[in-house]
């Protein structure tokens, strides 16, 4: 062969290398920066994914079996842990939920996580979770998150939008183009068929979009600052869901719950204090410290320290919370109360009137309306409470004095 063809033809290979060749940070035009670890914080919050792709088989395949993936990033009071929960709905149904430790990084330049030992639910079953992969955030809008997961099978990009702002379907695929070019930066195949999540897709845990104000008849609306004197006294805990799986595995324990509002004598600090009873005649009492809200038009209250106490043992009780009510019956008390790990939706009955079974039953119904209108998970086991069982401090029934003979 010839000196001019072999340079002809190594030409042409170096420009077919060329082509096939990952996009340089020329042309990526700022998608593949890396979120700062001072940033990091900037993660935590529940997300939908509406983007994803694979550089691998096995991936591509599980890919095309997902119809939605919700996710949460939590930071452990250790605040040297992330927790993350992704629960992953497939085709027939299907549920499969990680929750898989993250190490929280130190370095200012380097925001690489780490994960450690976990757990997989599928069909009932938890198991233990412990494949090791690195975690890699990218810059992006604020209500956006971007992802690389790296473990020992290939890698996945995965892009997010806020929980509430993944609905907007014209919005996702605006969006693709971006996609395309962050996976193609990142050297993901470009022949890959991605995940798109359609905007409506329901979730493992909840519905995707709440029951709009129609389908709730008035029941979710909140309480109005000037009615907040309302909540104030002694109150029994009759129904109760909640939107988190470790929550969700406390409810069935729970036998009784009572609880109290008390205005302090400073105006400013609302008291709630509640006694949990639970099997084996365990009980937990919290007292919690909540502001009283004093905007007209936002009656939302904010839990300050407070103290915990189990086993004859107190602790400081520093969780933060909010604390949202509801309009209902006279004698009924309907609350939010959210924290970081998720929220409780917690149905009162005014103590003196929790005894009558046969109304707390007739209840239900509009309880399960409102946990769906909140956007409650459907499939949720709850807490009913069977008009009888008592309660930490005293008797759920009064004792009946004997007759004088």
């Amino acid at each position: 062969m010839s000196v001019v063809k072999r340079a002809v033809l190594l030409t042409l290979l170096l420009a077919a290398i060329g082509s096939f060749a990952a996009a340089g940070p020329e042309d990526c035009h700022g998608l593949n920066v890396t979120l700062q670890t001072k940033d990091i914080h900037k993660i935590f919050a529940d997300w939908v994914l509406v983007w994803s792709v694979t550089d691998h088989d096995k991936g591509n395949a599980l890919l095309a079996k997902v119809t939605s993936s919700h996710v949460e990033f939590r930071l452990r009071d250790d605040k040297t842990t992330v927790v993350f929960t992704e629960r992953n709905m497939y085709t027939h149904q299907a549920c499969v939920t990680y929750v898989i430790n993250m190490t929280m990084p130190t370095d200012p330049l380097d925001s690489t996580m780490t994960t450690f030992p976990g757990s997989m639910e599928k069909d009932g079953l938890l198991e233990v979770y412990n494949e090791t992969a690195t975690v890699n955030f990218f810059e992006t809008c604020p209500d956006c998150l971007s992802m690389v997961f790296k473990d020992s099978e290939g890698r996945f990009l995965l892009n997010y939008r806020r929980e509430g702002d993944h609905r907007d379907v014209e919005k996702l695929k605006a969006d693709h183009s971006d996609h395309h070019k962050l996976a193609a930066c990142l050297g993901f195949p470009a022949n890959a068929n991605p995940f798109n999540y359609d905007g409506a897709a329901d979730f493992c845990h909840k519905k995707s979009s709440p029951a709009g104000p129609e389908d709730c008849h008035g029941l979710n609306v909140t309480l109005q600052t000037k009615d907040m004197h309302k909540i104030f006294g002694d109150w029994v805990l009759v129904w109760s869901t909640t939107d988190h799986d470790g929550y969700q595995a406390l409810i069935p324990k729970v036998t009784s719950s009572h609880v109290e509002f008390r205005l302090r004598d400073d105006k400013k600090t609302v008291t709630f204090t509640e006694r949990n009873m639970y099997t084996h005649q365990s009980c937990v009492t919290y007292v919690i410290n909540m502001t009283m809200p004093i905007d007209p038009l936002d009656s939302t209250m904010t839990t300050f320290p407070g103290s915990m106490e189990k086993d004859g043992l107190l602790e400081v009780y520093n969780e933060t919370a909010t604390v949202n009510f509801f309009e209902t019956c006279p004698d009924c008390l309907s609350m939010i109360f959210k924290d970081s790990e998720g929220r409780f939706l917690l149905n009162y009955r005014r103590e003196g009137d929790h005894r009558d079974v046969e109304k707390l039953k007739a209840d239900h119904s509009d309880h399960h309306k409102l946990a769906a209108c909140l956007g409650l998970p459907a499939n949720a086991n709850p807490f009913n409470y069977d008009g009888a069982a008592d309660f930490c401090h005293k008797k759920s029934s009064p004792e009946v004095e004997p007759e004088a003979s």
